[in-house]
């Protein structure tokens, strides 16, 4: 038996949601939090599956940790050195930022390799390679890395494409060595300016211009308190949820201009949206007309939100195109939409929507965070029932998706996958 999300689709969805504290920053956050080897309180986390996993490794390090309502309390002033070869590194790719703290505290480091959503090769080849500019001997066996940094030293580094990961893996080390070690084509999303700021009131020294960012390393840091911005991927997954089904659908607690480059994009197709302070109020559309996209790196259309985007496009009257520039096999939702009516096809590494009157429910699997909650938006969409697995890796950055959604009085409900209770509903 598995649990998996059961929806009777194509009811117009209205009232408010509330958007939780940014997934891709407080996965940053909570490793970071060691380097001041103090307390750090951090609030707007939300209880997702990546977190509990991340504090579960702050615990095995002998930092304490205390998670109420939103409010995350870390203590780190007796964190002692272990080996982090343990199964939870396998969990989720965020773990990767244990990499530079533990050796920016401890100069050294053996662990076990990431995890995460399997979205085709997504090395971390770009972090190895700071990490060795910054002066750290590497061997790797398998799935382990042994870390040296005895002789870790400031660099001038200068990424090759932007990286998210390598950016603040490189941000972290770097504040624990001494001298000036400038990063150049630095990633720009608001989760790198957010965590700077966080560093800084930590004692760090840090300025950044754009796609540069010096740090002065080698300052003595210290606990902090600071707030998590709002999650913009599960505030342009609800804003397409809202122009897909919504009925003046309100959502609530958003930055706009995190999300700027999808109201562009509805702007083009005409979708009927209105902004209200922080708010965004969003009700269904019909698209009449194709586009094209490109996803690329902050300030421009995130990858997150391509599998979303797809969904919402293949009902349309035109054709659409999104070029996916960022991970080479983010595409398991488009077999699993294509089975629900839609008309997509794949060539290298653009997808080609034609869009179709209608999505029909029927039983899909998701693959990975973003791709499962784009098979939520299907069945949200689709005529009739929509069965949807996967609900593991939507728990791992959605806080409360069903009873959010429930709220806004969509037809969804969990349940076990098996004939009793398949017949037992009919």
């Amino acid at each position: 038996m598995e649990e998996v999300i059961k929806i009777k689709g194509n009811k117009l969805l209205k009232g408010a949601v509330d958007i939780s504290g940014s997934k891709n920053l407080c996965v940053a956050l909570l490793p970071a939090a060691l380097l001041a080897q103090d307390i750090v309180t951090i609030h707007n986390i939300p209880p997702i599956s990546d977190v509990y996993n991340l504090i579960d490794i702050l615990e095995v390090l002998n930092a304490r940790v205390i998670y109420k309502d939103d409010v995350l309390i870390i203590d780190s002033s007796n964190i002692k050195y272990s080996d982090l070869t343990i199964e939870t590194m396998h969990k989720l790719r965020a773990s990767y930022y244990f990499y530079s703290v533990m050796l920016g505290l401890f100069k050294k480091l053996k662990t076990y390799g990431i995890g995460g959503c399997r979205l085709g090769s997504r090395p971390i080849d770009l972090h190895l390679k700071a990490f060795e500019i910054l002066g750290v001997i590497i061997n790797s066996n398998d799935d382990t890395y042994e870390f040296d940094g005895a002789k870790m030293h400031k660099a001038r580094i200068v990424f090759e494409k932007s990286s998210v990961g390598a950016t603040i893996n490189t941000l972290l080390l770097a504040t624990q060595i001494k001298g000036k070690t400038i990063i150049e084509n630095a990633a720009q999303e608001p989760e790198i300016t957010e965590l700077i700021k966080y560093l800084k009131q930590m004692g760090a020294d840090i300025y950044q211009s754009e796609s540069t960012i010096v740090i002065d390393g080698g300052k003595k840091m210290h606990g902090t308190e600071f707030t998590n911005i709002p999650d913009r991927i599960e505030a342009g997954t609800y804003a397409l949820i809202g122009a897909a089904v919504g009925d003046k659908l309100k959502i609530r607690n958003i930055v706009i201009e995190h999300i700027q480059s999808l109201l562009d994009i509805f702007d083009v197709l005409e979708v009927n949206y209105r902004i209200e302070k922080n708010n965004l109020i969003v009700s269904k559309s019909k698209i009449k007309k194709g586009i094209v996209i490109l996803t690329s790196p902050y300030p421009g259309f995130p990858t997150d939100l391509q599998q979303p985007l797809t969904t919402f496009l293949s009902v349309n009257k035109g054709t659409s195109v999104i070029i996916e520039s960022i991970y080479d096999n983010r595409f398991a939702h488009i077999k699993e939409l294509n089975r629900m009516g839609a008309n997509i096809q794949t060539t290298n590494m653009n997808i080609i929507i034609h869009g179709v009157e209608e999505l029909n429910g029927t039983v899909v699997s998701g693959k990975d965070l973003r791709g499962a909650a784009s098979l939520v938006l299907a069945g949200l969409m689709a005529k009739g029932e929509t069965i949807v697995s996967g609900l593991e890796y939507i728990n791992r950055g959605y806080e409360n998706m069903i009873k959010k959604l429930k709220k806004l009085h969509a037809k969804i409900e969990l349940s076990l996958l098996n004939i009793e209770e398949n017949e037992d509903e009919k």
